[in-house]
């Protein structure tokens, strides 16, 4: 009888202890939720980071005018590294704004590898996301003048000129794209309006290109600029 009374003792211990503990259990696993919740969070931080770095890093690259070996490996480097990007912003209907960009620069990247059909591609699906962003036409532009699509780059470099008419850039654009599909007449009337529009630190350098062109072409230069160039300065 003793020995039944001490068991069931035991036993009503255990419950005891089983009751009091269930909160302490409860009470852990809420604490292990938490953390697990705080270090995805973190995870996702530094993610949102290293994505922002990259397009940031990228940006620079494709926005460099030179194409040395340094630049162009540069421009491997964020074509291997920005798809990623580019997925994770596809997905996230709040991130478009970065997707336009990190397509832009994964273009401009890919022109400067002169991988010139991907270029295009990148620079299509940037468009649709910023319809209105004339400098976009002009990268398309200027690949596919490139790529030896001479009509579609004069149709999309006179898009950039109608969205931005007062940006010299984009005249000296559209003036590129006709010199390369050997339309010089149609590119000395841009080069003028670039001209125009250019503030004077760019005057010269645009006057060199235009007399660069107008010798590719046979063209003789007008009688004022050889008259301005044979004058004492």
């Amino acid at each position: 009888m003793k020995r039944f009374s001490l068991r069931r003792a035991a036993a009503a211990d255990e419950a005891r202890l089983g009751i009091r503990g269930r909160p302490m259990l409860l009470g852990l696993l809420a604490l292990l939720l938490l953390v697990a919740a705080g270090l995805l969070l973190l995870r996702e931080q530094r993610e949102t980071t290293r994505r922002s770095t990259l397009l940031a890093e990228a940006e620079k690259v494709a926005a460099q005018s030179a194409d040395g070996p340094s630049v162009l490996a540069a421009c491997q480097a964020v074509v291997q590294q920005l798809p990623e990007a580019i997925a994770h912003h596809a997905a996230d209907p709040q991130a478009q704004a970065e997707l336009g960009r990190a397509r832009r620069a994964q273009g401009q990247c890919l022109a400067k590898l002169k991988r010139y059909a991907e270029a295009i591609t990148e620079l299509r699906a940037a468009i649709e996301l910023r319809p209105e962003y004339a400098p976009l036409y002009g990268d398309l532009a200027l690949a596919q003048s490139r790529n030896g699509q001479h009509l579609p780059a004069q149709r999309t470099a006179r898009l950039a000129v109608q969205l931005d008419p007062q940006v010299w850039q984009a005249h000296r654009l559209q003036a590129r794209v006709l010199d390369a599909a050997s339309s010089p007449l149609p590119a000395l009337r841009a080069y003028d309006e670039a001209l125009r529009l250019a503030p004077p630190d760019q005057i010269r350098p645009l006057e060199d290109e235009v007399g660069r062109m107008r010798q590719r072409h046979g063209l003789a230069a007008p009688a004022a600029d050889a008259d301005a160039r044979g004058a004492p300065r």
